[in-house]
């Protein structure tokens, strides 16, 4: 921000954290002040005021990899996003907020969460001041990839429909599933959901889906369906068993499954060389079911 030639004044309450943040910006024009956020007085006549509480308690029992567990109330973190929301009432905000946040905690914020290279990393929330034309609670997704000269900027918050389970599984971008932007994918690919609970979509329209793997960054995991089964252990362990592949991916969605238990019983034969296989089980009416599919890449001829 300050190298864009904005001026900024920077809080940290921790003085150790204060004084490192201060060398690292002793080449830029901004300003570090060791302070509690939540005892700042913040003029009315700023432009905007970006908030990275944290999300982690440096006092807890950590991890056995030594990592501090997240806080998953918003109102446990620091600054609180009770003081966060209390400050927009004067001034612009956008917070750095955990991609998992809640539409009853973001309201009519604006939110976009961000992937990079697939995985979910960011959410940043927006709020405007009082009388700058409101709130709109807009949802959007954000793609990144290390290969990719722009970003791919999705806008979210529409509803997507349930679609016959057809010959191919597409596995959205996290980001994607957390701004409601599916719509965008299912129309890509003339599909919908394979539920509407369910956040995974199905096709049976065959260049439409592989005509996502020219995007980039590529907004999906593509899977071709091999064979429709009933969630039970022993028919997937048979049907397992009639194709070569090295290996075994599970996703699930909406079951309560023990992945790494599952794997050890229905996947008995490794064949090195061969390609892998997805199995993908989710909860439907009125039995669940179970996918066995094959990645499709961009490499992968027709």
């Amino acid at each position: 921000m300050a190298q864009a030639g904005l001026r900024v004044t920077c809080l940290e309450r921790d003085e150790t954290i204060a004084a490192l943040a201060s060398f690292n910006l002793r080449n830029t024009s901004a300003h570090v002040v060791k302070a509690d956020a939540t005892d700042f007085l913040v003029d009315s006549d700023i432009d905007v005021v970006f908030v990275d509480p944290a999300r982690r308690d440096p006092q807890a029992a950590r991890k056995s990899d030594g990592s501090s567990y997240r806080i998953f109330n918003p109102d446990d973190w620091s600054p609180s996003w009770s003081f966060i929301q209390t400050l927009s009432e004067r001034v612009p905000v956008v917070a750095k907020v955990a991609p998992g946040i809640g539409d009853d905690s973001l309201g009519s914020w604006d939110c976009q969460w961000i992937s990079a290279d697939g995985d979910l990393v960011e959410a940043l929330a927006t709020s405007r001041k009082t009388g700058q034309h409101g709130e709109t609670g807009r949802r959007s997704a954000t793609l990144l990839s290390s290969s990719a000269l722009e970003p791919l900027s999705i806008p979210g918050g529409h509803f997507t429909r349930p679609s016959p389970l057809g010959q191919w599984l597409v596995i959205p971008d996290a980001a994607l599933i957390r701004a409601s932007a599916l719509d965008f994918l299912a129309t890509q690919i003339d599909g919908g959901l394979v539920n509407e609970h369910i956040a995974w979509l199905t096709s049976s329209d065959e260049p439409a889906v592989r005509s996502l793997t020219g995007l980039d960054p590529v907004p999906a995991t593509l899977l071709r369906i091999e064979v429709v089964l009933p969630v039970n252990e022993k028919l997937i362990a048979q049907e397992i068993a009639r194709f070569e592949t090295s290996g075994l991916t599970i996703m699930t969605r909406g079951v309560p499954i023990n992945v790494d238990a599952l794997r050890k019983k229905v996947f008995k034969k490794k064949t090195p060389g061969a390609a892998e296989l997805v199995l993908a089980i989710y909860r439907d009416d009125p039995n669940n079911v179970a996918l066995l599919c094959r990645r499709i890449t961009a490499q992968q001829p027709e």
